[in-house]
């Protein structure tokens, strides 16, 4: 539980009450029979000792596992959620947000043909937001590109036409901030497949937006205009996004076939909560900090990094101040979010 990340959202609660002293303005202030008999370094320690966070996260990702948009899974979230922030004396509210749930469920496949006959089979699962394929299978040769700008370029010239559209733009590993590295990258996941689909191309495969290279495909949001038609479009692993590259550079120019299947649909609108909960504050009530994670996540996995951890530290860091006894100027507020994966839907309700 004791990340960055956690120490900041500890720290930006913290600056909202008088009653706390900076480890850093604590070393240019003498010490006075009137400072406070608490530090944020004695938060710091009781996070790192008592791991008081890691039940409720065990108990969002273990024993409720994978939580997508408009699922009954989510639902068990948001109660477990409520439930602990009412616990901790916050007021809570829920708010009706409407989703549209994405049903990625289903065998995802894909095999690549070479031109000496050999077959590379290569792990993928479907991005959020494609759908399946009318016919099935989709066959068809495949086109290695780097960027939205030559997906445009090749397709304008009638390139990707009836082709197999791969992009395989690496994440920059000379950033520091993983972050930068993901947001320079991501483009190629999120428009990627309906630009190379607006120039006839069939289907998309995308490299997975992770900085290790390995076997297990990432998934993600994938977005197709209402007007457009969505092809099936999916994520490979990292490891076999760099073979299916070798084996093309390899061809020399001759046709590399990929064979895939991948699921995916759009369901009814449904309800989901956003759930919200306010400590009030003693001299600004009105005015609020608002600290925030997302409490869904896709269908595959258990959503422990995005966003389980994140909603665990922001419970974690108010728990911690209020059995610190602190009384915040301002009104704090929580606000767990409602499908961010597929739409941002809690953000935008909210």
């Amino acid at each position: 539980m004791a990340t960055p990340q956690f120490w900041r959202i500890l720290v930006c609660l913290a600056s909202c009450t008088p009653a706390i002293t900076c480890p850093l303005a604590a070393q240019t202030e003498s010490a006075t029979a009137e400072a406070p008999a608490f530090t944020l370094q004695r938060l710091f320690g009781e996070a790192l000792a008592q791991q008081t966070g890691m039940p409720f996260l065990r108990a969002l990702t273990e024993d409720i596992g994978a939580r997508p948009a408009g699922s009954a899974a989510y639902a068990r979230a948001a109660d477990l959620a409520a439930d602990t922030l009412a616990a901790l004396g916050l007021a809570v509210q829920r708010q009706p947000v409407t989703v549209q749930p994405w049903d990625g469920t289903g065998h995802a496949s894909a095999t690549a043909f070479l031109p000496d006959g050999t077959r590379l089979p290569l792990r993928v699962v479907a991005l959020g937001g494609s759908r399946a394929a009318a016919r099935g299978e989709v066959s068809a040769p495949v086109v290695e590109l780097h960027s939205l700008d030559e997906a445009d370029s090749l397709g304008a010239a009638g390139g990707l036409a009836g082709k197999i559209a791969f992009f395989n733009r690496p994440l920059d590993a000379a950033r520091v901030n993983p972050f930068d590295a993901y947001g320079a990258a991501v483009d190629q996941r999120v428009y990627g497949p309906a630009r190379a689909a607006a120039h006839g191309a069939v289907a998309a495969l995308v490299r997975s937006m992770t900085p290790a290279v390995d076997d297990v495909p990432h998934t993600g949001i994938t977005v197709f205009a209402d007007s457009a038609e969505a092809v099936p479009a999916l994520a490979l692993s990292t490891r076999d996004a760099e073979a299916l590259a070798a084996a093309l550079a390899a061809a020399a120019g001759s046709p590399v076939e990929v064979a895939l299947t991948g699921p995916g649909r759009y369901g009814a609108p449904a309800t989901d909560d956003n759930v919200i909960a306010d400590w009030r504050g003693t001299q600004l009530p009105d005015s609020l900090i608002l600290v925030g994670a997302h409490l869904d996540s896709w269908h595959v996995g258990q959503g422990a990094h995005d966003d389980g951890a994140g909603v665990a530290h922001v419970i974690e860091a108010v728990r911690l101040l209020r059995s610190a006894g602190f009384s915040p100027r301002h009104t704090v507020r929580v606000v767990l979010f409602a499908n961010e994966e597929g739409g941002v839907d809690g953000g935008r309700a909210y």
